[in-house]
């Protein structure tokens, strides 16, 4: 039985949520816009999908006819994505690779030889004839890093799809161009404290190791190498990085079960008992937000949401889960939208500075290095501080401006000493005064976005807002449902569909 076209049959039954607000979107703009980066959702595989993210269909043998129908349908100028969870026949491959101009191709093999069924592919995207050898082509959890810091040997693992621990010698080797790592806070491959990490909590490594292995992706696919000092030609291009996300996952991650079999749940992270020593450690919806701009402030060129919809669960019918319970897929994917569009303002408009910075497109990362200043000449590590610190600003021009986003998940408050020159210009927080005024102090469980025009060689403060505020970090964080008990009232046909899009 082929459990992903069950998944695949389930998944296209999924309503549109009706948020139309366009991925990418940049006002106030000097030039022009660069083309809006699609974002993409697992759940979403056709037109009827969530209009802000680009539809990426299940490409199987059983399915290329379909397949092929829908890209055929999309409006010209289309950006063209598909998903290939299963070995594909030569003959489905030159059906829809030599067909269609296809840009995107997620491909999440689990089982047999992970690396030998992804070079495969990559060898049928780039047959004679293929109109899509300009695809980015990446494998579930495949990118291009060494000596991945964020990583952990003892973090007991029960998910199949974290068996397979690649190098960068095998990203290499499998010809791919795309790096789609796993960012999902609670998955068991990221370290925890006590358990490889630092950190001074748990819900701060939640925060920060996902957006350190994004930041490990730009360093190497940009310079080569970690970086420990930000150079000033940190501009973006020339690699794709699209990392996985979701406001959490724990499937088989042992260490974070600590409720196992709540509402039939499998794994589930129960932060709301009484006394519960993880009360307030599950990242809110608003952190969640927060880290997805994090993630873009640091290269992420995209980002791909695990969200699923399935009708029949708990005999109802169309039921729709994310990541914890109570949290809509419809809310996920709005609060990633917002952190990537940094749409930080009242009713969730987009932040006008970061969206200046955006649209100028002559910009560079003002923060590649997995460190913040704290004091002159002093760099601490983010993990430890359970802080993170990002930003972008331009490199040229007569309006430049400069945006730091400012994270802290620990229990304490943080200062930071803005020492470090952004493209050879300090940093001065009060200009109303003749000495630069570095020094900045933070409060537990917040998030600043820090705005700046370049005044007399000076990135002189205009703004300093909370963003993304939210403070409830309770609830019960659970992945995919798949026990029986769950699927029992869903009748035999669901049961085909226990396929690891919870990470299995």
């Amino acid at each position: 039985m082929n459990l992903r076209r069950a998944k695949m049959r389930s998944m296209l039954t999924r309503a549109a949520s009706g948020f139309l607000v366009a991925a990418g979107l940049l006002v106030g703009t000097a030039n022009a816009a660069p083309a809006p980066a699609p974002v993409f959702d697992w759940s979403v595989t056709d037109a009827s999908g969530n209009a802000a993210y680009t539809p990426a269909p299940f490409l199987t043998d059983q399915t290329v006819g379909s397949v092929a129908s829908f890209l055929a349908s999309r409006p010209a100028g289309s950006v063209l994505a598909v998903k290939v969870s299963t070995p594909i026949s030569n003959a489905t491959a030159a059906a829809i690779f030599n067909t269609f101009k296809i840009k995107y191709v997620f491909a999440d093999f689990e089982s047999g030889n992970v690396l030998n069924s992804t070079k495969a592919l990559v060898n049928q995207i780039h047959a004679a004839g293929s109109q899509s050898t300009g695809a980015f082509i990446g494998q579930f959890n495949l990118y291009n890093t060494k000596n991945d810091g964020t990583r952990s040997t003892s973090v007991p693992n029960g998910a199949a799809s974290f068996s397979n621990v690649f190098n960068q010698s095998d990203y290499l080797a499998a010809g791919v161009n795309m790096s789609n790592e796993s960012a999902y806070p609670g998955s068991p491959d990221f370290a925890l404290p006590g358990h490889g990490t630092s950190s001074p909590n748990l819900r701060s490594a939640l925060f920060v190791l996902p957006i350190d292995r994004v930041t490990f992706i730009t360093d190497f696919s940009k310079f080569g190498q970690y970086v420990t000092s930000t150079p000033n030609n940190a501009t973006p291009g020339g690699f794709a990085n699209i990392p996985w996300v979701a406001r959490f996952n724990n499937w088989g991650n042992n260490l974070l079960n600590n409720h196992p079999g709540y509402l039939g749940y499998k794994y589930a992270f129960d932060t709301t008992a009484p006394n519960s020593p993880y009360a307030n450690q599950l990242l809110s919806a608003g952190d969640f937000s927060a880290q997805v701009l994090q993630d873009r402030l640091r290269g992420a060129s995209s980002y791909n949401l695990f969200n699923y919809s399935d009708p029949g669960i708990h005999g109802g019918t169309n039921t729709t889960f994310s990541s914890v319970i109570g949290y809509t897929t419809g809310q996920e994917q709005t609060d990633a939208l917002n952190g990537w569009n940094a749409n930080t303002g009242a009713n969730f408009t987009q932040n006008s500075t970061l969206a200046g910075i955006w649209s100028r497109n002559n910009f560079a990362y003002a923060n590649l290095a997995n460190s913040l200043p704290t004091s002159p000449g002093v760099l601490k590590s983010a993990v430890a501080m359970g802080e993170m610190l990002s930003g972008i600003y331009d490199v040229s021009g007569s309006t430049r401006q400069l945006a730091l986003l400012l994270s802290n998940l620990s229990a304490t408050s943080n200062k930071v000493d803005f020492w470090q020159k952004y493209g050879g210009a300090s940093v001065d927080l009060n200009g109303a005064t003749s000495a630069l005024d570095q020094v900045y102090t933070i409060a537990p469980g917040t998030h600043q976005l820090l705005q700046f025009n370049l005044i007399g060689g000076k990135w002189v403060l205009f703004a300093n807002n909370t963003v993304f505020a939210d403070s409830n970090r309770n609830g019960v964080g659970v992945p995919e449902p798949a026990s029986l008990s769950l699927l029992g009232l869903a009748g035999a046909g669901l049961l085909l569909r226990r396929r690891s899009r919870s990470r299995q």
